[in-house]
């Protein structure tokens, strides 16, 4: 794992995930349609990767994407 060795070294490293569905409330990886991908963060969190999931939305009316939750609980279990 490339970052691994990084956060050994005692940098830091974060996998950042974007919602941009307003009603979600949080996020959890879809481990049966995914499998590698539930492997890999579950390996990162072990080592010490920051995993965090922040809440957007496009507003086609302005054009603008808000940010609408900058913390999404995150369920990796």
């Amino acid at each position: 794992m490339p970052f691994g060795n990084h956060v050994r070294r005692g940098d830091k490293a974060i996998i950042l995930f974007i919602s941009a569905l307003p009603k979600v409330r949080a996020f959890k990886p879809n481990k049966p349609a995914d499998p590698e991908l539930y492997e890999l963060l579950m390996e990162a969190r072990q080592v010490g990767v920051k995993i965090r999931v922040i809440g957007m939305v496009y507003d086609p009316e302005d054009s603008f994407v808000y940010l609408f939750n900058p913390g999404l609980s995150t369920n990796l279990s």
